[in-house]
């Protein structure tokens, strides 16, 4: 027969550990961030952030950054009868919202120490190298409370500041970088 002592023991360990899971399970969560030590050159390749409604995906270009952006508020209308009856209302096609391009430079650059990282844990994406020497790096996230992509571009030399920005109409096919 277990003493009352054992029992006790046994009771307070079930408890401590099923207290221990939440922390055990934050700390698993903190290190869910993927790393790749070069630009995506597919789709596949490509890193992808959202708030729900929105989204991108990043290639993380260094010459070139190229974030295709997609809204889920963009669609074809109203799809035909036929389509309709047997589809019913998913039968739309959803379509992108467009294509935002970051020029860096005119010239090709020496780029070393590439780094483009997606931190799940912290929904933030980043690519970081260095460019000529000078260090560079891009931050992105969306933001769900405030409806809006994020980029923030940071760099040391103002050589590497200079940038050409582009919205254009996003073509349907995301399979490899422009």
């Amino acid at each position: 027969m277990k003493s009352n002592f054992a029992r006790r023991w046994k009771g307070a360990m079930i408890t401590a550990y099923i207290l221990s899971l939440p922390t055990s399970y934050l700390t698993a969560q903190e290190n869910l961030v993927l790393h790749y030590n070069r630009p995506a050159e597919f789709f596949e390749e490509a890193l992808v952030i959202g708030n729900g409604t929105m989204g991108a995906i990043l290639y993380g270009g260094t010459d070139k950054d190229v974030l295709y952006l997609n809204d889920i508020t963009l669609w074809t209308g109203e799809p035909d009868r036929a389509q309709r009856k047997v589809q019913g209302h998913y039968s739309e096609n959803y379509q992108p919202l467009g294509q935002l391009s970051i020029t860096y430079s005119a010239e090709p650059a020496k780029i070393s120490h590439y780094q483009r990282t997606l931190d799940i844990s912290r929904a933030m994406a980043r690519t970081a190298y260095q460019r000529n020497g000078a260090d560079f790096a891009c931050d992105y996230f969306a933001s769900a409370p405030d409806s809006v992509i994020v980029l923030r571009l940071q760099t040391e030399s103002a050589q590497a500041s200079h940038s050409f920005i582009q919205l254009a109409p996003a073509s349907c096919h995301y399979g490899q970088r422009q």
